[in-house]
């Protein structure tokens, strides 16, 4: 068999400038990304759970990281739990802003372990960063305020068929020094 040549072309390739010009609209940091930035730091505190498929209810311990990167367009959360001193549940998250449409994006993986299909979506209603997420297991509403220098964390679900969300968790954190 003849090795045939490969094609030699310039690389990287030549764009015309006026192709860039018209369509490449890089991001810049927006007010939402600052308002994220506000979350930077390691929180701590406690959870009240509601007993769920994926866990059982009573106060949890946790810790919640949060830093930012990629030139500051991604807010990385890691999350820890511990249940009478044990490790619990644990979780990733990566915030970003959607440019089109300016919603702020959460990726969510735990250690429940289900695939993060599509990302929650939504943004700043007054005080409150209110996200949301829909898949077969039904609707997951998470919410998030500072207030008085504490950090509250609200995650309400709603099953299939259900009418109204439900409160599986409420935590407050705080920051350390």
């Amino acid at each position: 068999m003849t090795a045939r040549p490969l094609l030699r072309r310039s690389f990287p390739p030549s764009l015309p400038s006026s192709y860039i010009a018209r369509t490449l609209q890089l991001p810049t940091i927006t007010s939402t990304h600052e308002r994220l930035a506000a979350l930077v730091g390691r929180w701590r505190g406690h959870e009240e759970r509601s007993a769920s498929p994926w866990a059982a209810g009573g106060r949890a311990d946790a810790t919640l990281d949060f830093h930012l990167a990629a030139g500051k367009f991604v807010l990385v959360e890691d999350y820890a739990s511990r249940r009478d001193g044990q490790p619990d549940l644990s979780g990733h998250g990566v915030f970003s802003v959607d440019p089109g449409t300016g919603d702020v994006l959460w990726h969510w993986f735990d250690s429940i372990g289900f695939p993060a299909a599509e990302p929650a979506r939504g943004g700043w209603k007054d005080e409150c960063l209110v996200l949301e997420r829909s898949s077969s297991r039904g609707t997951n509403r998470t919410t998030w305020s500072l207030e008085g220098g504490e950090l509250h964390q609200i995650v309400e679900f709603r099953p299939p068929g259900a009418d109204e969300l439900t409160v599986l968790v409420h935590g407050r954190y705080t920051r350390d020094a």
